[in-house]
């Protein structure tokens, strides 16, 4: 009965709409709390600005998603460059640079 309750409870969250919903490949969702972005979000940055860190699971439902969005996302981190480069070998192509 407990799994069903459990079950009951997350179904009733999602339900209410206040969970960040990540569709896998695998064909199951990954859920979040909105709360969880801004971690995500800068974990994802500062991948992208060269910095090792440990990705939340937010961004790795992001990276395994079926959701081009997601899989093209900042939550992403470094992988949305093609080819999985590093945004320090972008050419600068600012004015003056």
């Amino acid at each position: 009965m407990g799994g069903l309750r459990a079950r009951l409870r997350r179904l009733e969250r999602e339900s209410r709409g206040d969970l960040i919903r990540i569709p896998q490949v695998d064909g199951t969702v990954q859920t979040f709390k909105p709360s969880e972005l801004r971690e995500a979000f800068e974990a994802g940055y500062r991948q992208l600005c060269g910095e090792d860190v440990e990705l939340y699971p937010l961004n790795l439902a992001a990276q395994s998603s079926s959701d081009a969005q997601w899989r093209q996302s900042a939550f992403f981190g470094v992988h949305v460059l093609d080819g999985g480069g590093d945004i320090r070998d972008v050419e600068d192509m600012s004015e003056g640079a």
